[in-house]
């Protein structure tokens, strides 16, 4: 029994039907007296009914002799078989007297939510009850029933009881069926704001910095202390707990997500991986370094890849006998955790969705007992779950602010279903045996709605929470546990009235309910706990650079003559750097929502107002279409224009592109190249060949790419960025594969051996000012992009790192915001080509020469990297002549930058002004 996934438990707390673990009896313990079949004769034993079903067989009736110590006692001790989970033992029932069979159920985690041992009890001569407390947490009275029923494919009005009435055949007592509960909830005035008393309760049972299991702190659950870890980090609530909670995770991280009694090192559970990704994101560690685990990576390495066909993006467990058995608690944590933490695939988010049914509602599982199908709809005993789509939703609403296709939507429609199922008190019940509400579904329904923006909703979500929940004037005998919150109504009365409960199963269910429904009183979605992306490392702190410098946290702006402009050219390249490094992914969401505007990419692409009407400007088209296309979203509909055909429109038939402008024609190989990208990534590889002969045609004598398009005679040489740019265009098809020409390709592999000529030995390129971080950042990606791992390159930039995060122009300057944003990609290892699930990929691999470096001359500069890798022979590089003033700016030079549609913002009005438009992209 673990955590909040775990759906029987976990997921409602109070539920009893899985809690079944007893404590170990004391050694002095007497044995207990052997059951014997039928009805205890007298009110001396606990009778123990056991209906299979639709399992088969006749329903079972044995007795458990005296008194009984808990439900599971009883079970045993009346003489059946009992058998649990292998990770979990007899926390959870998953077979009595055999049954289900293991050809139908593994009994490796927890049982599914549509066919388990629901657990029941009933006095003499009264009613069967569904249980709300565990088999652990309740003493059967002696004379009463205990009941244990197998519900398959049922809803919480359908759930069965033992078809067995409890009524003993001697008793007289006639049967009575229990009055209706006419109690009323207390006013929310009457109640604790909730959430940091809440915490502060949770908190006071940790031991060594775990919450206890179900059977108490002998055997601390991990799962249970992630989720708690949530409640306290959404509530800002004692951070003292949370470091110790945080540091007793790292230590067991290995037992939490492996299998420490399997004897197999390699065994991974997705689910708990998942779970532990997103802990380590809430509590502001580095993922990557989570106890010496690399929590990202090992998620990453359990997501089924294409060959698994309909099931690819689906996390699995690893090494896990007979087979995985994760389900939609795990895969909404992957999306989470990876979202929060780089990025996650866009085939990982596509089989969440995949588990939306028609209704909007989600399932909770696609492998367990009679599912079938990757997707809801294929399914057709799916029962469509409340707790699960409180989680799909929470997780879906975080993968669209990171730029996942197809999340929004699918959020929207779940938030929609999931407000149809909230009563009039606030409550959202869960499925099955739970379906009444309680607030284990509440707190995570309420959570989901609060991140959806529907305020009312969750508003009264909290409101249910809050009547639940323990305070010193409600508390009556239980007032010293102020701050706990109960399942239900029932458990809340029944605390009141005879005390807060003393055995562990019993308090599990309140530790479980409380950590869950607090979610809903903080209002703090899962996506959005702790803080944004951890600063791990110099790309994090590189990333959290350029999102300080952003205005308003969406675009950069520039000062000129004392005036401040927008630049959008600037702020598509910070959009690019968090896209391609996967960091800050809300910060992301902001810049692509500012140029995703009408305005903004009239200024950019059109030069509005200032140009001619009709104007178009092909570099800054083609690299604004390529961003929208790498972030998943609609080139065809940016700012309601559609990039594409603009783009189309200025390929001229010598397949280069031109600008229409009053001011002249300024395009030039950047754009060029970024023409290239965007239209092989929306597949049109017929213009996108054609661009790509003409750019190689414009290639130097050497092979390097020149800035600007040379004259009839040609050019001795070009450039280091722009030939990496170049580069990564050659080498671009489209992500369902294609093959390069053989002449372009010929051409990639010369301008591959160019630019590696230009390196110098501490693994920089040549450029304005020097050795120059743009230049290295733009040759790096190209490298990267025919597949070398260029790491003295990227080494070499990141030992230039400043203090404020930042990269400088050239070693020794401070930090500058276009050299950090271009210099990002780079240093996470990444090109254009290589975005996970991107439009485009690289078609040839170019690897680097493996003849020695040659012994460093004298004039040459000591290298950064105290490690330098394995390098070329650089030879006599040509340098090429640059003015002092210039800036490596894709190739644009200072006195030639000019802020088109740049929005002058200053003494308290906005006024657009005109300046001579930039070159570059």
């Amino acid at each position: 029994m673990n955590q909040i996934w775990r759906r029987a438990l976990s997921a409602f707390a109070g539920a009893a039907l899985l809690l079944s673990m007893a404590a170990p009896l004391a050694a002095a313990a007497p044995a207990p007296i052997p059951g014997s079949p039928g009805y205890c004769p007298d009110g001396n034993g606990v009778t123990v009914v056991v209906d299979f079903q639709e399992l088969g067989g006749a329903t079972e009736i044995r007795c458990a002799p005296g008194d009984q110590a808990s439900g599971l006692t009883a079970l045993e001790n009346s003489g059946f078989v009992v058998e649990g989970t292998r990770r979990w033992g007899k926390a959870f029932i998953c077979r009595i007297q055999g049954k289900p069979g293991v050809d139908t159920e593994a009994c490796i985690n927890t049982p599914p939510a549509n066919a388990y041992w629901s657990y029941w009890h009933a006095p003499n001569g009264g009613s069967w009850a569904y249980s709300t407390s565990g088999v652990t947490g309740r003493k059967p009275p002696l004379g009463s029933f205990e009941g244990w029923s197998f519900s398959k494919d049922k809803t919480g009005s359908t759930n069965p009881p033992p078809r067995v009435a409890p009524v003993r055949p001697a008793a007289t007592a006639p049967r009575t069926e229990p009055k209706p509960d006419t109690r009323s909830a207390p006013k929310t005035d009457d109640v604790a704001a909730g959430g940091p008393e809440a915490s502060r309760w949770l908190a006071g049972f940790l031991k060594d910095g775990l919450l206890p299991g179900v059977i108490g702190p002998e055997m601390p659950d991990h799962g249970l202390t992630l989720d708690a870890l949530f409640a306290l980090v959404a509530t800002k609530t004692d951070p003292a707990a949370q470091q110790r909670m945080t540091g007793a995770l790292e230590r067991s991280v290995l037992d939490y997500i492996g299998n420490p009694w399997g004897g197999n090192p390699n065994e991974r559970q997705g689910d708990q991986t998942a779970k532990a990704l997103l802990g380590a994101v809430a509590a502001g560690v580095d993922p990557t370094d989570f106890g010496g685990v690399d929590l990202r990576q090992e998620t990453l390495n359990l997501i089924a890849g294409a060959d698994a066909g309909a099931f690819a993006g689906e996390l699995r467990d690893r090494d896990v006998q007979p087979k995985s058995e994760t389900n939609l608690f795990g895969q909404s944590f992957a999306v989470l955790g990876l979202a929060r933490s780089g990025g996650v695939p866009q085939p990982v988010v596509d089989f969440l969705v995949k588990q939306q049914c028609a209704a909007g509602g989600f399932r909770l599982s696609w492998t367990s007992f009679g599912a079938t199908g990757a997707r809801c709809d294929e399914d057709p005993k799916a029962v469509l779950d409340p707790d699960s789509t409180g989680m799909a939703v929470q997780a879906l609403l975080t993968a669209a602010r990171s730029g996942s296709t197809g999340a929004a939507d699918a959020a929207t429609k779940g938030l929609n279903w999931l407000e149809s199922k909230q009563d009039e008190a606030g409550g959202i019940g869960g499925s099955g045996p739970t379906a009444p509400s309680n607030t284990n579904s509440t707190g995570l329904g309420g959570q989901a709605l609060a991140a959806g923006g529907r305020t009312k909703a969750a508003e009264r979500a909290a409101e249910f929470v809050r009547s639940h929940q323990l305070t010193k004037d409600n508390g009556g005998k239980a007032g010293a546990q102020a701050g706990g919150i109960a399942w239900n109504r029932a458990q809340f009365e029944e605390a009141v009235k005879d005390g807060f409960p003393e055995l562990p199963g019993a308090q599990d269910s309140w530790r479980r309910a409380t950590a869950q429904a607090l979610l809903t009183l903080a209002g703090v979605p899962l996506g959005e706990l702790g803080p944004e992306v951890p600063d791990a490392g110099p790309n994090g702190k590189l990333a959290k650079y350029l999102t300080g410098k952003l205005v308003n946290g969406d675009h950069v702006e520039v000062t000129a003559g004392g005036q401040s402009f927008v630049d959008y050219g600037q702020t598509a390249d910070v959009a690019y750097g968090l896209l391609l490094s996967g960091r800050q992914p809300s910060s992301l969401t902001k810049v692509l929502a500012f140029l995703d505007k009408k305005d903004s990419v009239e200024a950019y692409t059109q030069g509005k107002p200032f140009d001619k009407p009709g104007a178009r400007y092909a570099g800054a088209t083609a690299k604004l279409a390529f961003l929208f296309t790498l972030a998943g979203k609609n080139p065809r509909a940016v700012g309601g224009i559609d990039l594409i055909d603009q783009l189309s429109g200025l390929l001229g038939d010598n397949g280069r592109f031109a600008d229409i402008s009053e001011f002249g024609n300024n395009a030039n190989t950047f754009g060029q190249s970024f023409g290239i990208l965007a239209l092989t990534a929306v597949g049109d590889t017929t213009r996108a060949d054609k661009a790509a002969t003409a750019l190689a045609a414009a290639r130097c004598k050497d092979a390097t790419v020149p800035v600007g398009f040379p004259a009839a005679e040609g050019c001795a040489t070009g450039t280091a960025d722009a030939t990496g740019l170049a580069l990564q265009a050659l080498n671009a098809v489209p992500k369902n594969g294609g093959a390069l020409s053989p002449d372009r390709k010929t051409a990639l592999t010369e301008s591959v051996r160019a630019l590696e000529k230009l390196r110098q030995g501490n693994g920089s390129w040549i450029g304005p000012g020097g050795e120059n971080v743009n230049s290295t950042a733009y040759a790096t990606m190209g490298l990267l992009g025919v597949r070398q791992d260029a790491k003295d390159s990227r080494a070499w930039l990141l030992s230039l790192q400043r203090q404020d995060g930042g990269l400088p122009l050239n070693p020794g300057a401070e930090s500058n915001l276009l050299a950090s944003a271009q210099a990002l990609p780079a240093t996470a290892g990444k090109s254009f080509l290589s975005k996970d699930n991107g439009p485009v990929k690289p078609a040839e691999r170019v690897a680097r020469p493996a003849d020695p470096k040659p012994e460093p001359k004298p004039n040459d500069p000591p290298p950064n990297d105290p490690n330098p890798g394995p390098g070329t022979d650089p030879g006599p590089a040509p340098q090429p002549q640059y003015r002092p003033a210039a800036l490596a700016r894709t190739g644009a030079e200072v006195s030639e930058t000019l802020l088109a549609g740049a929005l002058l913002l200053g003494a308290g009005a906005a006024m657009v002004v005109l300046t001579r438009r930039r070159r570059a992209a």
